[in-house]
């Protein structure tokens, strides 16, 4: 059900159907259809299974550091059966399209952008040279800074997505090669339009010869960067000789140092010819079908804008009631399309409940694999899975929550299972030293960063503010019973909230289950929206430093600014996050990383925590290459001086409108998409009752995203800059060392 929901899931189907003339009946072809599932038979699954796992058919990679004789013969010792198939094995005939295929299907769902797919019948899967080939023209077109895709993806504030799919294990059977994308419903048209200009210019107008050595430099360079992991190394080897090219991972560099420019153009113009293409377009719930067309016919001369949902609103209000039960919780119903419940209770606080974050992660980890008073962790586990039904449960220093979705007829034993988690969770000695395990083990293998100390720093006073090395020496402190003590705390602390995002118009009954069942949980406390104040200035620039063994040196600048929780400054905090460097075409990305060339990672963000926001500049730039021994110690001031340059622009200059609008588009994608779904409606909703503004919190910051000028992000900028920085710079010693004057001197 959970499959055959996902509307982007149909839409790869139907492509790869049209794209190889497949003509399977099933819905998907991977999950098949509810009633493929029903008809199954104990015998199918055996006569599956020894049709197709059989030695024979299996390829073993071993990489590591062994012996390869001894290893050998133990293999052959426990894989050394003869077993061969009772049948013929059953392949799928592909036959790629001879002609351009198009299917276009308005969504059942309220979704409110269109969704896209393009698929070419790709290179063969033992066709090494062609596969390497086409990699590259993929490169050109969306793996260059300077991509033939980047200006597609601004204009229409979206991202194009490419995969190669390999979809037959028979080695001369093809691969598709995919595009995706999704935008408001506007510009469906015109974004086909530019990329089939995109796809004719690569032979009409190829790359330059610069562009051509950049992209077998870089395929060269991710390759080697890609085999240095041994997983990764198993994995190329294995599918190389289940597809017959064995020497295709060996031979990949040499394969592309002798790719010439006929071969690249060739390439291109052979698999993906717009002659040959599917495409499937899931339009949004309410579009007809004379709309489209009257899309299509005006794509020529219509000038593309963005006017949001043509006074909609992304969250239909009037689907989502509320009640409180009994015992104190506040419960939200949202009515959906969807055949899936999906459902979150939350008992948290706006405070902090307890301020030892290692007990919190014990506690998690622990109700990871507890069970209950009633049933073992194992019965649990088959219980849900019997029952289709998916959950998991997060605890923190805030408090404890569970997401879970299941069907409609499920509800009574799902809503059981969950109570049953929460409330009777079985916290015994044996857990918490398993727990206590796993915490020591992922707190021992964190290496120290940049970040130990900037956000003790940021985050004072607070459980965010321990580094990983701080509560390894903390894990052997605490016992169980300090664990037992933060979960009772949180559930007489916790303000308890339930929230429901399912079809209430075709099963009522549901929403009188829920109520009932919640009200058996231990009363809650008052909903309290209230920011915790916890916010406390920096008052001096502060420089922190972090000695590491590593090429490259990790550059964090960060300001604190106090926070209001209204929402025109929170769309405004994204907004000058987008163009100083929340994105590809941010500042930050074209100024340090193409223009300066300091780095491949440079970004900002910008996060809140209580009443106190936090914006982070981030860059990680070599200092020291071990490999050719060229030192760019300099590249520390560098980076930091690019920072402050460009602080001081945003701060005292409005950005241009050309960068607002931009913007603007991109927040608004960025809501609509994650309205996609009923569990993403579900997760809006539960995130936006946290907040005063309440359910109305999306429609709120939708509504308000075309009134903010450039005026309102230089005030924005000025607001959060005018307080002292945090650096913090992790590097080698040598690094650290040789900008030690320049770092002292930033100080105050």
């Amino acid at each position: 059900n959970m499959v055959l929901t996902d509307e982007s899931s149909r839409a790869v189907t139907n492509t790869i159907k049209n794209l190889f003339n497949i003509k399977s009946t099933s819905p998907d072809l991977i999950a098949g259809s509810t009633d493929n599932i029903d008809a199954l038979t104990r015998e199918d699954v055996v006569n599956y299974f020894n049709n197709n796992y059989y030695p024979a058919n299996m390829v073993t990679v071993i990489t590591g550091e062994v012996e390869p004789e001894k290893t050998m013969k133990l293999v052959s010792k426990y894989f050394n059966s003869k077993k061969t198939p009772s049948q013929n094995r059953h392949f799928e005939n592909l036959t790629p399209t001879q002609k351009p295929i198009r299917q276009d299907f308005i969504s059942a769902k309220n979704t409110k952008a269109a969704d896209i797919k393009i698929g070419f019948a790709g290179p063969e899967n033992n066709n090494s040279k062609d596969i390497i080939y086409l990699r590259a023209v993929n490169q050109l077109l969306l793996g260059l800074s300077n991509a033939k895709m980047n200006d597609l993806e601004k204009k229409y504030s979206t991202s194009v997505f490419h995969s190669s799919e390999r979809l037959s294990s028979r080695p001369q059977d093809k691969q598709i090669e995919m595009f995706e994308a999704t935008v408001p419903e506007t510009y469906v048209e015109p974004l086909l339009k530019d990329f089939y200009k995109i796809i004719s210019d690569i032979t009409t107008n190829p790359p330059t010869p610069e562009e051509f050595e950049a992209v077998k430099n870089k395929i060269k360079k991710e390759n080697s960067k890609n085999l240095q992991m041994s997983q990764n190394l198993n994995y190329h080897i294995g599918m190389d000789f289940m597809n017959e090219r064995p020497y295709h991972t060996a031979q990949y560099s040499s394969i592309i140092d002798q790719m010439t420019y006929a071969d690249f153009l060739n390439c291109a113009k052979k698999y993906y010819d717009l002659n040959k293409v599917a495409i499937t377009v899931v339009h949004p719930k309410g579009t007809d079908e004379q709309s489209i067309k009257n899309n299509y016919t005006n794509t020529q001369n219509r000038n593309i804008a963005f006017t949001g949902l043509n006074k909609k609103t992304p969250v239909d209000i009037n689907k989502i009631s509320e009640c409180k039960s009994i015992n104190n919780f506040n419960i939200d119903f949202q009515d959906c399309d969807s055949d899936l419940v999906n459902y979150t209770i939350s008992l948290t606080s706006n405070k902090w409940i307890g301020k030892n974050p290692v007990i919190a992660d014990v506690l998690y980890d622990m109700l990871q694999y507890s069970g209950t008073l009633y049933h073992s962790h194992k019965d649990l586990a088959s219980l849900s899975d019997i029952n289709g039904i998916s959950s998991d449960v997060i605890a923190s220093n805030k408090g404890i929550i569970l997401n879970g979705d299941f069907t409609p007829d499920k509800i009574n034993v799902a809503l059981n299972l969950f109570k049953e988690k929460l409330q009777t969770p079985n916290l015994n000695q044996e857990i918490f030293e398993l727990a206590v395990k796993h915490c020591k083990d992922a707190y021992s293998t964190k290496e120290p960063d940049a970040f130990d100390k900037y956000d003790k720093t940021m985050y004072k006073d607070t459980p965010l503010s321990v580094s990983e090395q701080e509560k390894l020496e903390e894990l052997s402190k605490i016992t169980l019973n300090d664990v037992i003590q933060h979960y009772n705390n949180i559930i007489a602390q916790g303000e308890g909230q339930v929230t429901v995002t399912a079809p209430f118009s075709k099963h009522p009954e549901l929403k009188s289950i829920i109520l009932n069942n919640t009200s058996y949980y231990h009363p809650a406390q008052n909903k309290d929206l209230t920011l915790n104040k916890t916010y406390s200035p920096i008052e001096k620039t502060q420089i922190h430093t972090v000695e590491t063994n590593r090429n490259q040196a990790e550059v964090v600048e960060g300001y604190k600014y106090k926070i209001s929780g209204n929402v025109k400054d929170s769309v405004c905090m994204q907004i000058l996050n987008i163009v100083l460097g929340g994105s590809s075409s941010s500042r930050l990305f074209s100024d340090l990383r193409e223009k300066r060339h300091l780095a491949y990672d440079v970004y900002s963000n910008f996060n809140t925590v209580d009443d106190t926001g936090i914006m982070t500049l981030y860059i990680k730039t070599t200092t020291n290459n071990s490999e050719t021994g060229e030192k760019t110690l300099e590249n520390i001031q560098k980076s930091i001086e690019g920072f402050n340059e460009n602080i001081k622009r945003i701060s005292t200059e409005k950005i241009s409108e050309e960068e607002l609008e931009s913007a603007k588009k991109s927040i608004k994608t960025g809501i609509l998409a994650s309205l996609e779904s009923s569990e993403d409606k579900n997760t809006t909703l539960a995130a936006n009752l946290r907040n005063p503004y309440g359910a109305h919190y999306t429609n709120e910051e939708m509504s308000i995203i075309d009134t903010i000028t450039t005026e309102d992000i230089l005030n924005t900028a000025k607001n959060i800059f005018k307080g002292k920085p945090i650096y913090s710079i992790s590097g080698t010693k040598e690094a650290l060392e040789a900008n030690k004057n320049f770092l002292e001197g930033l100080s105050d």
